[in-house]
């Protein structure tokens, strides 16, 4: 028997989610071959950060967009007797029940992060998709409790599968010669906190030490008042060339509000880079000791780690150690058995 999986997200960028869905499609397709059919609206090209793409792909329907997921891909299917649906990113059908579906973080809940119209149309679909899917998937514990606060949904109906390594990073390397940098990888959503990042990195008012920003453009910081001088803005890079910028940077720093996971704490820990890290739940969940943690509010706080971290060598080389040891509990292949086990008992 055939299974279907939602491939929308391969026509956006490659971000956090799109990370997890890439990856675990991956070991599924590994698992299955092709009887994992992976359906896409046609008309609209991959984006190119996918490489390596061998899945059975299947374009339908004539809609693109949010209006493919909710009208053409549920006909499709009830068409072909309602076979089982995965989808893996934070959205799904939500006329089509028999599904798996995913749901990375409840940011949408929290603050005013979004758009007015992101924000009411991801309150009224999540509630729909956590009541009619067959199973759910989350990435954390912490993301778990959230839902479960939040709604009324068995918590033997939620299954939590962690982020991996990606195969860039599978590589340990010790010894590295480390460059006077500190590394940034996230978007410019404002739960990522780069205005208190900025005022802490220009407060330091250290001419040795530049701020790189991966994921983020020029223009993307035209609201925030700062000088260029000492950051760089280099936009989205993957794979090996991503990795490269971890392994060289001499400090990782990841100050989110709020995060459903993190994936880039952990390449930063697979790269052997010491991470600096928002004294939150999910956080401490995934990285235990491994990295330092600051007050994400108090940027004079994010300047001080900064600071400790920039001039103690020892203590970077205690948390590269322990983030060594940490990255072993996170791998796609344990991860998508998880998602086999759910399928089995679907």
């Amino acid at each position: 028997m055939n299974i279907y999986l939602n491939g929308r997200y391969l026509t956006q960028k490659l971000t956090g989610v799109q990370r997890f869905a890439f990856e675990i499609t991956k070991q599924l397709h590994e698992c299955y071959k092709n009887d994992l059919i992976i359906l896409l609206p046609n008309n609209i090209d991959i984006c190119k950060s996918y490489n390596d793409i061998q899945f059975n792909i299947k374009n339908i329907g004539i809609n693109k967009g949010h209006l493919w997921e909710q009208l053409d891909l549920p006909i499709y299917l009830l068409k072909k007797s309602k076979p089982l649906l995965i989808n893996l990113t934070n959205s799904a059908p939500v006329l089509y029940d028999n599904k798996i579906s995913t749901i990375h973080d409840l940011s949408v809940l929290y603050k005013n992060w979004y758009n007015k119209f992101y924000s009411i149309f991801y309150k009224f679909m999540i509630p729909r998709i956590l009541r009619n899917s067959k199973k759910i998937l989350t990435v954390s514990q912490f993301t778990k409790k959230c839902i479960l606060v939040n709604y009324n949904i068995d918590a033997d109906n939620i299954t939590i599968i962690y982020n991996g390594i990606s195969k860039e990073f599978e590589k340990i390397e010790k010894n590295i010669k480390k460059e006077n940098y500190i590394l940034f990888v996230g978007s410019n959503n404002k739960r990522k906190n780069l205005g208190n990042l900025l005022k802490a990195f220009q407060s330091l008012n250290d001419s040795n030490l530049t701020l790189k920003l991966i994921g983020i453009n020029k223009e993307d910081l035209k609201n925030y008042d700062i000088n260029f001088k000492n950051i760089e803005c280099l936009g989205h890079i993957y794979g090996n060339k991503l990795y490269n910028y971890y392994r060289n940077a001499k400090i990782f720093i990841y100050p989110s509000y709020y995060e459903g996971f993190g994936i880039p704490l952990i390449e930063a820990m697979a790269s052997g880079c010491p991470a600096i890290a928002s004294d939150i739940d999910v956080f401490k969940e995934i990285c235990d000791d491994a990295v330092m943690y600051v007050d994400p509010h108090d940027y004079n706080d994010i300047k001080d780690k900064i600071f400790f971290l920039n001039n103690n060598k020892k203590k970077c080389s205690e948390l590269v150690d322990k983030g060594y040891k940490i990255i072993k509990k996170f791998s796609w292949k344990t991860e998508s058995k998880k998602i086999v086990d759910c399928i089995n008992k679907i």
